[in-house]
């Protein structure tokens, strides 16, 4: 009997927040037997490991769950506040902010890369969500081995951790940590983009790797209908939008935008925002500020994030930076109508006729939410755009075609 190829995917992620990439390799694990048929045996090294079990569930959507309601942020105790606080003041100047980065993620980094050994062997394929894995696994993990990273971002892998690290912005311990990125790079057999244009760039970058953009997919295989017709007011408008609860996601925007509708549309609009984060305390506050607390709800993280796109009528990214968010593609795999702010590879895949697209600013998101509720956008064209995308683009089976082969070492078949 052959012997299967050992593909070792890690991560620095501690696998206990909903995020994008815990969905990414949650849909990976939940697929391996696709793989093995393919002669792919893969094995999960993270920080903290992948629960498993959670990944088994079925891809069809289940009988609908209750809603949750909206959880109360729960008060943290003077010593965790004051802990966040400190932390807060470190990550604005410059060198505690890198010693902070190096102290946490870089050793996050390294324990993963050593967690890798377990399942390390010759000619196996190492499959990086994350440059500080890769750069220690250059060190630490077989001469023999194939390297593959994967860059969950837009046009720059790095923006987030900047964002997160803001004192390092504009100074030497940037220039540091994107050298050491670059060596890095340098140092992996392919490199996966998120976008066409992001790709084209690391082809520019790096002319004698082999890059491939590869579109993220959903973990649900979800139907729906759109009520109501198209071209009319309509008396209750459910819109969702999915993600972590911080800045770069925008939900600021979208809070304000609602608050600074007409008290006729907005009482159309029944918004619910899923996830949680660190904003929470400040949107909620935002909330209340405004007077939406019968508008908009914060429905905190959930594993089911099916049981709030099924019922909804509409989809709503306000995001100020993406790459390409899972959320936006479970949303098409229900056949939502998009509205989005133009971030990241979405306008690869979406046009003005398949999306209303949203400038990040809260006038830009008003006026579509406008336009929603006075009947001049056609939902039902817009829901068809959307599952049409999801099936040329971004379907399973598109997905697993393109990881499989990539990972097998195949070259790419050029239609």
């Amino acid at each position: 009997m052959e012997k299967k190829q050992k593909v070792i995917v890690s991560s620095v992620s501690d696998c206990r927040e909903k995020n994008g990439i815990v969905t990414f390799m949650e849909i990976l694990a939940r697929n391996a037997s696709r793989f093995e048929v393919s002669g792919l045996d893969l094995a999960f090294a993270n920080y903290v490991d992948l629960q498993l079990s959670r990944a088994e569930v079925a891809t069809t959507v289940p009988a609908l769950e209750a809603r949750p309601t909206a959880p109360v942020a729960p008060s943290l105790p003077f010593r965790t506040r004051l802990k966040r606080k400190v932390k807060e003041a470190i990550r604005q100047r410059p060198f505690p902010a890198f010693a902070l980065f190096l102290g946490t993620l870089g050793m996050r980094g390294l324990m993963t890369a050593i967690k890798a050994r377990r399942y390390d062997e010759p000619g196996c394929v190492h499959f990086y969500q994350d440059f500080l894995t890769a750069s220690f696994g250059c060190f630490l993990h077989h001469k023999t081995a194939r390297r593959v990273i994967i860059l969950h971002s837009g046009d720059d892998a790095l923006s987030q951790l900047f964002a997160h690290f803001p004192g390092m912005k504009g100074t030497r311990y940037e220039r540091r940590v994107r050298q050491w990125f670059d060596w890095t790079l340098q140092r992996q057999h392919a490199i996966v983009a998120l976008s066409e244009k992001y790709a084209s760039d690391l082809r520019g970058h790096y002319p004698k790797h082999e890059v491939r953009c590869i579109y993220n997919t959903s973990p649900f295989a979800g139907t729906r209908s759109v009520g109501g017709d198209s071209g009319r007011p309509q008396d209750r408008i459910k819109l969702v939008a999915v993600g972590t609860l911080q800045y770069r996601k925008g939900f600021d925007m979208l809070i304000k935008a609602v608050a600074s509708m007409p008290l006729a549309e907005r009482n159309k609009l029944e918004v619910t925002i899923v996830g949680g984060g660190p904003s929470h305390g400040e949107l909620d506050a935002l909330i209340d500020q405004y007077g939406l607390n019968g508008r908009i709800t914060l429905a905190g993280e959930s594993h089911n994030v099916a049981a709030f796109l099924q019922p909804s009528d509409v989809y709503i990214l306000t995001s100020r930076d993406e790459g390409l968010p899972i959320s936006l593609i479970e949303a098409c795999s229900f056949g939502l109508p998009i509205i989005s702010t133009p971030v990241g590879s979405i306008p690869e895949l979406f046009d003005d006729a398949s999306c209303r697209f949203a400038h990040p600013s809260e006038d830009s998101i008003a006026d579509a939410l406008m336009a929603l509720c006075t009947g001049k956008l056609d939902l039902e064209n817009l829901s068809r755009q959307s599952k049409r995308i999801f099936d040329s683009k971004l379907s399973l089976e598109n997905f697993l075609g393109s990881y499989i082969n990539l990972l097998s070492g195949k070259p790419i078949v050029k239609s």
